[in-house]
């Protein structure tokens, strides 16, 4: 089965995705959703672009069975890493999260953190 490989966000509606402890949803556009992979052998189980409120936080959470990576498009925010060390983050910067690996994000600004997220299978 193939599947589309380039991906228009800007035609996607954004979908609302529920995080503990946030008053409201992130607002989530997915290109590959986690029970939709590209197929049996791509190690990508997930690709979205994500819109998260000022204020809120992903949670500090471990990875137990795959790896991820975010980009951050716009805004500000902090990056929780493995060892619960805060990491400025902005437009531009890239995190990643290994395989066994915790980590989280909070909206530290003013606007909405807008942020890329790519999970893969290791």
């Amino acid at each position: 089965m193939s599947r589309n490989r380039v991906f228009l966000f800007d035609q996607v509606s954004p979908v609302p995705r529920e995080l503990p402890g946030n008053r409201e949803p992130m607002l989530s556009r997915w290109g590959v959703e986690r029970d939709k992979p590209l197929s049996g052998e791509s190690p990508f189980t997930a690709l979205m672009v994500n819109q998260l409120p000022a204020g809120f936080v992903i949670p500090w959470h471990e990875h137990t069975e795959d790896e991820e990576i975010y980009v951050i498009i716009s805004g500000l925010g902090l990056y929780l890493d493995n060892e619960k060390k805060a990491h400025e983050v902005k437009g531009g910067d890239v995190a990643i999260c290994l395989k066994g690996e915790k980590h989280g994000l909070e909206n530290s600004g003013p606007d909405p953190l807008i942020f890329g997220a790519v999970i893969a299978r290791k």
